[in-house]
């Protein structure tokens, strides 16, 4: 992990790079992964590769690009320079990317190689959908990999016993963890939509059980938003994967404390993998999940 003495101060130059008084030392940034020393950079297996951030400025801890690279080479980088940084650098600095949008560290010709990362997502198709009645069909899962996953395809009840068995076998092949640290978690759970197993004209279908209500938080998708926003904070912090309507946004900005309105905040990020989305009056976020190679 990189450790960093981050001096905050309100006001200053930035003299990264700047011609040093007498006695002064200049700030050199290190090469972009080198090593103190020689590292083993040959990979046999996809676990022997991890990911590492290297900082592009020592202001900024979190600005670097995802490099692969063997475990061995990660615990050898070249730790940076101290910097005394002014406040408006430090509240400047682009974040390093959000977790679920990280690329996988692969070994390929026994080198590490970062490779964009592709939610698996389960293909119910091969299984049998024929029916004759309701108590035919049984509703199944599509997304192993989420742990707030939706029972929302239907196949023939006498199919779930070979369905449970091949989902499970994709699930522990193709499920990796991120970074061989985090599991691979969207949080908070979705909204799942309260669905019931019907025979629709002799195959295995859905029906929505929930109830419409005559009044809601939103009427289309445009109504919702994500946002972490606090009532404790006048800045959000991120990355953000909650989704609320635009009248709670307002509630919640408008009991932030007093002063909130005079703060420079950094643009929070906002996930590209989740849409906003309103049904039956209730704001929730719609993952993307897409087969692997698409």
């Amino acid at each position: 992990m990189w450790r960093v003495c981050l001096v905050l101060v309100a006001c200053g130059n930035d003299n990264y790079g700047a011609t040093p008084a007498s006695g002064s030392a200049v700030v050199v940034m290190p090469p972009i992964g080198k090593t103190t020393e020689p590292a083993n950079d040959r990979c046999t297996v996809d676990t022997d590769c991890v990911l590492a951030f290297p900082p592009t400025d020592p202001c900024c801890p979190n600005s670097g690009a995802p490099l692969a690279m063997t475990a061995d080479h990660k615990a050898k980088l070249v730790p940076l320079p101290e910097k005394t940084c002014s406040q408006d650098v430090v509240v400047a600095c682009k974040p390093q990317l959000a977790q679920d949008l990280w690329p996988d560290a692969v070994c390929n010709n026994h080198a590490c190689i970062a490779e964009p990362h592709v939610t698996p997502v389960f293909d119910p198709s091969p299984f049998s959908r024929a029916c004759a009645v309701d108590a035919d069909c049984a509703l199944v899962e599509r997304d192993p990999c989420n742990p707030c996953r939706c029972a929302s395809y239907g196949i023939a009840a006498a199919q779930r016993g070979r369905y449970l068995e091949a989902f499970g076998v994709f699930k522990a092949n193709r499920c990796k963890r991120r970074d061989h640290e985090i599991d691979i978690t969207i949080t908070p759970c979705v909204h799942c939509d309260e669905v019931a197993p019907v025979c629709n004209h002799g195959t295995c279908d859905t029906k929505s059980t929930e109830p419409v209500p005559t009044g809601g938080e939103c009427a289309s998708d445009a109504d919702c938003v994500i946002s972490c926003a606090s009532t404790e904070k006048c800045c959000e912090t991120g990355p953000c994967e909650d989704v609320v309507s635009k009248t709670r946004l307002a509630e919640i900005l408008a009991a932030q404390p007093t002063g909130c309105k005079a703060v420079r905040c950094r643009a929070p990020d906002r996930p590209k993998y989740i849409t906003p989305r309103c049904k039956v009056g209730k704001c929730f976020g719609e993952v993307e999940s897409r087969l692997p190679g698409h």
